[in-house]
């Protein structure tokens, strides 16, 4: 994808999670940089960059903004795990998120960004689409979880998505995300990625070579 100007953008990731940026910056070479007085990662074999914003909404929204216009990407993917409310979903399952919705532990819908797909990035990705109900804590509790089905329907949570798609897209620049199923939202979720990380970061990893393999920069 080019710019106005004839010159290739590129895409900048997103991730909250230590384990998640190692997961992709195993995959293709990456290089540390600083921008705005930020550490990011760029990618000299394709045009990638990464920068880690870390758990829930960002705490310096300013220096972030201040990073997206250094950069001035393409498009941002907000990358990373997600818990299932519905157990029709498997572990490592990658999904696309076609919408995220700002939402309370009780279901509550309070806002909601819709996104932008991926195809002209990346075509001919073989993952279903579904909704991120971005939450301001961990859903760990079956009760709560179940409520939020029965309210929003066959969702996943996390706790960035709608934050960054929000500030993202107020600098005019398009926002997606692939989220990759983590847990099912219920007591489980914290000893998973205590006990199985090395699992988790697998999973995220050939997520993040699925696109690798089919990205098309034209």
């Amino acid at each position: 994808m080019q710019d106005a100007t004839g010159n290739r953008q590129r895409l900048l990731f997103l991730v909250a999670l230590k384990l998640e940026a190692s997961a992709l910056l195993e995959q293709v070479p990456f290089h540390q940089e600083h921008v705005a007085g930020s550490t990011f990662f760029r990618s000299p074999a394709i045009p990638f960059d990464l920068l880690r914003t870390g758990m829930g909404a960002p705490r310096d929204p300013q220096k972030l903004r201040a990073v997206l216009k250094a950069l001035s990407p393409g498009a941002v993917v907000n990358i990373g795990f997600c818990g299932a409310v519905d157990p029709k979903w498997s572990p490592g399952q990658p999904l696309v998120i076609n919408q995220a919705q700002h939402c309370l532990p009780d279901g509550t819908r309070l806002a909601s960004e819709s996104l932008e797909p991926l195809h002209a990035w990346f075509p001919g990705l073989p993952w279903p689409e579904s909704t991120v109900c971005t939450l301001p804590e961990p859903l760990t509790s079956e009760n709560l979880r179940d409520r939020m089905r029965a309210l929003r329907g066959n969702v996943v949570v996390d706790m960035e998505c709608f934050y960054l798609a929000t500030l993202v897209h107020s600098m005019g620049i398009p926002c997606s995300a692939v989220k990759v199923i983590s847990d099912f939202a219920d007591h489980h979720a914290a000893l998973i990625f205590r006990l199985q990380k090395a699992v988790l970061k697998h999973n995220l990893s050939t997520a993040f070579q699925t696109l690798v393999a089919h990205f098309n920069p034209a």
